[in-house]
């Protein structure tokens, strides 16, 4: 059988191997295929992994699996084509066989071509687990209409607990995509497809004495783009996850993953012998820390607030070290560490303190979309953090985020769920989504008009997960400080120019982040005739994330937010108003805003306040997403009529 066959030659030369499928006929496809894809710079003739799941001799899991992708351009490569491909590597999953080469079109006989340019590459993840993680990258040269590009790999994967994913889609067409799990009959595993609601996904099984062979295909996969402001690939992406379920040897059943106990197991395993040993430079330091605090509250913030400005996150992971904490200790020494470093300090800190309940906690940031029943493996998660329990209530204490509030979650992992550990027990909670009100941006200002210009004096304060955001952008960005500065406040156009300003309270967290400015804005209103118009809305925000009615991808807004202006606009001398819009208050399921004029006899108030009441915009809801904010659009550019007074 076909699943023997490639069991017995895995380790021949991979030309041989895969010889048969470099002979998929593709010319008599070639026009077909451009017509049916006539905007397309290439398609994806093939894209399969066949892995191989079995007991050794000494009966411990191996997992082998080799890859083939073969795709054939239909444009030059003036069109867009990629000319590099690559291949995903780390410590624990390692490459043990590649090769790479293009097939000239029919003009060039067909002739294969070694690919000669192969480099190694970091990997650029947000996965804070994903450090070490490596890509080999292969460049293409000589493309043309016609070519085709093939990259074919083996991979051991040194933990078979560790498995990847596999993806039904991408960003470019494809005539077929598949995976095939040959698994040892003595091995159980588990699979879930998730996002393919249209049952496009098809799954075959075959079976012999030794082995099940299960194939998962899809032809003509639909295209998924990147989207703007998309809250990542798992969200609508159709894909599948494995993994190892059980294994039995001489007739003796041992459970792996399945069920979140399984999951918890294995990370226990990876945190059993952190800080076992006292460390009195470090429990010295903390007595004197927490000294002057009366209560456990205020010795956690103390240690939170150490641990974000002096534990300096650099993600270093190699094999195993992006799973095991290292010692409070090594972190105290040497005052950097990544996630899991900064939660193993601050926990042991509690101790120190003799706080009680403060665990390490595993958790996903908001890019993973899965809940721990529903996906119990490695893959479920990607980052940790501590837990502090008091009275009840669990306190979120992610020290990646410098600028977060103690008692806040960061903005990261916001209504996802949290594992969080406690010696041989767990519990798993869920983090939660901060309201608008918490993450207030609140703007008071009043300015006057100058010929064509206005000049004005404001206070800008901000909250909560908005505050964060600004000083965390900020930090990297202290040479623009003020271009930055003016794109927070907005003002109208892109001709704001911010004359002077002031920030407070930048390091004091339990304070708003406030900026004091004084602008100026060049030939923001608008002449006709005798009549002038000014719209007074100078800051109007949510209306620039109108999406694209045929978007695939759910859109990620960040956070539940509140905006609130106070804003006074002092009529000029010898002028009158003869148009106020009117006031508007207006809600539904996706943001609420209400907006009130008050004209006196030397000025117009205008207080407005906006909020969105959701975070995530699913594909099915965007039109109606962008209803509500034309309809706030609308109401932001109504603008007042000025007329001199002798002309009224």
């Amino acid at each position: 059988m076909i699943q023997m066959n490639w069991q017995k030659f895995f380790n021949i030369k991979l030309s041989l191997i895969f010889f048969l499928s470099s002979l998929i006929s593709y010319s008599q496809n070639l026009t077909e295929l451009q017509n049916k894809y006539p905007d397309e710079s290439e398609i994806a003739l093939e894209v399969s992994e066949h892995y191989f799941i079995s007991l050794n001799k000494n009966n411990e899991i191996e997992v082998k699996s080799n890859s083939v992708e073969d795709y054939l351009l239909l444009k030059n490569t003036s069109a867009g084509v990629s000319i590099n491909e690559s291949l995903v590597f780390s410590e624990l999953i390692s490459v043990t066989a590649f090769e790479a080469y293009t097939i000239g079109n029919e003009a060039e006989k067909f002739k294969k071509t070694p690919v000669k340019l192969i480099v190694d590459k970091p990997y650029n993840s947000s996965s804070v687990f994903d450090s070490d993680t490596k890509l080999k990258v292969f460049t293409f040269s000589n493309l043309s209409q016609g070519t085709r590009k093939v990259l074919k790999h083996n991979l051991d994967f040194k933990d078979p607990m560790l498995l990847h994913r596999f993806n039904f889609t991408s960003g470019i067409p494809s005539v077929s995509r598949k995976i095939v799990l040959t698994v040892d009959k003595s091995i159980e595993i588990g699979y879930k497809i998730f996002n393919d609601t249209d049952h496009l996904v098809k799954l075959t099984t075959e079976e012999n004495k030794k082995n099940t062979t299960f194939t998962f295909v899809i032809n003509d996969a639909p295209i998924f783009r990147n989207e703007p402001k998309a809250a990542g690939r798992s969200y609508e992406l159709p894909h599948l996850h494995f993994w190892i379920s059980s294994y039995t040897i001489k007739g003796e059943k041992t459970p792996v993953f399945g069920k979140v106990e399984g999951l918890y197991k294995y990370y226990s395993d990876f945190i059993k012998n952190v800080n076992k040993t006292e460390d009195p430079a470090l429990k010295k330091f903390t007595l004197e820390l927490v000294k002057d605090a009366k209560t456990n509250d205020e010795k956690m913030e103390k240690i939170f607030k150490f641990a974000q400005e002096q534990i300096k996150y650099v993600a270093f992971e190699s094999g195993y070290e992006g799973f095991i904490p290292r010692n409070a200790s090594q972190v105290f020494e040497r005052k950097f560490g990544d996630c899991k470093d900064m939660s193993s300090i601050m926990t042991e800190m509690a101790k120190y303190a003799e706080v009680p309940n403060v665990n390490l906690t595993w958790i996903g940031t908001r890019e993973l979309p899965y809940s721990y029943e529903e996906l119990p493996t490695p893959a479920v998660d990607n980052h940790m953090i501590a837990t502090y329990e008091r009275n009840g209530e669990i306190i979120f204490l992610d020290a990646t985020d410098s600028q977060v509030s103690f008692g806040l979650p960061s903005e990261f992992i916001q209504g996802k769920e949290a594992l969080i550990s406690n010696g041989d027990s767990f519990k798993i909670v869920k983090v939660p989504t901060l309201t608008a009100d918490q993450n207030k941006y609140e703007d008071v200002y009043s300015y006057v008009l100058n010929g064509n210009k206005i000049e004005g004096k404001g206070k800008l304060k901000t909250n909560g997960l908005t505050r964060s955001y600004y000083l965390n952008v900020m930090s990297d960005i202290s040479k623009n400080r003020k271009k930055y500065i003016e794109g927070i406040l907005e003002r109208g156009n892109d001709k704001l120019n911010v004359v002077s300003f002031t920030e407070n309270n930048i390091q004091d967290k339990t304070l708003p982040y406030e900026i004091d400015y004084i602008f100026e804005n060049d030939n923001y209103v608008v002449h006709a005739g005798d009549e002038t118009y000014l719209n007074m809305f100078l800051h109007k925000p949510l209306i620039d994330l109108i999406f694209d009615e045929e978007r695939k991808t759910t859109a990620d807004l960040d956070r539940l937010q509140n905006f609130e202006f106070k804003t006074a606009f002092k009529i000029p001398e010898n002028t009158k108003v003869t148009y106020v819009p009117e006031n508007v208050t207006f809600e539904d399921a996706f943001i609420k805003y209400k907006i009130n004029f008050n004209k006196t006899a030397n000025e117009i108030l205008l207080n407005y306040t906006i909020e969105n009441k959701k975070t995530y915009i699913k594909p099915s809801e965007v039109k109606s997403w962008n209803e509500s904010l034309k309809k706030l659009k609308s109401n932001l550019n109504e603008t007042i009529v000025i007329k001199k007074a002798w002309e009224i």
